[in-house]
């Protein structure tokens, strides 16, 4: 079989569609972090974060964690962050940075039992929560909503930004209640628990809770 000069062979062709496949994911993830960073800079400068399909100004996009652009290999990447959030862990024991949330009442954000636990070491910088399909999910502290929006890989994710520099995340939920920019207080319904994404292995919550940029083990905090 000859093969047309110029022209690539269905190997080629594949290589070129997978390569421009991954560009397009690329851009998406970079899309979604300049558009949460923003927002949660805005909030945190008390201005009214984006509104649902705004567009974010040129000039306005925020910087965007080298992980998210895959300009390392995966096991570079996961070291050099495991070393950045250990330095981060220290400063923030150092300077007592905890402090600032002993105390709170966290509400627990769904009634369930933990199925997996917080473990830094596996990257999974959360707890899985088992619970019944339809059961509800509630924000574990008053605050504003930053994130709510689809995934591929989570599903519906919602983040909500809250005082003392604590962000919560949710995800994996099937139907969010509150939208980017929506006030919410303790024990309020925001979410609805689902199997959702491509990360998914069953009805679950996969929660997040972070302070000054580092993660915390929910379990800690919370009573579920």
């Amino acid at each position: 079989r000859e093969v047309v000069p110029g022209y690539p062979n269905a190997q080629t062709r594949e290589v070129m569609m997978h390569n421009a496949l991954r560009a397009d994911s690329l851009e998406k993830v970079i899309h979604l972090w300049e558009i949460h960073l923003t927002n949660l800079q805005r909030i945190l400068a008390n201005e009214d974060p984006m509104a649902p399909g705004q567009i974010l100004p040129k000039g306005q996009a925020a910087d965007i964690p080298e992980f998210a652009v895959g300009g390392r290999s995966q096991e570079d990447s996961l070291l050099r962050a495991g070393a950045e959030l250990k330095e981060q862990q220290n400063r923030s024991s150092i300077s007592g940075g905890n402090l600032q949330i002993e105390g709170l009442h966290f509400f627990p954000p769904v009634k369930g039992l933990i199925s997996s636990g917080f473990s830094p070491v596996n990257n999974h910088f959360a707890v899985d929560l088992v619970a019944p399909e339809n059961s509800v999910i509630y924000a574990v502290l008053d605050g504003t909503v930053n994130f709510a929006s689809w995934t591929d890989e989570f599903g519906y994710v919602l983040q909500i930004q809250h005082e003392n520099n604590l962000l919560s995340i949710y995800k994996h939920c099937s139907q969010l209640f509150s939208k980017v920019g929506d006030p919410v207080t303790a024990g309020s319904v925001v979410a609805i628990i689902g199997s959702h994404g491509t990360y998914s292995t069953g009805f679950h919550l996969h929660f997040e809770l972070w302070h000054k940029g580092v993660p915390l083990n929910p379990a800690d905090y919370i009573n579920f």
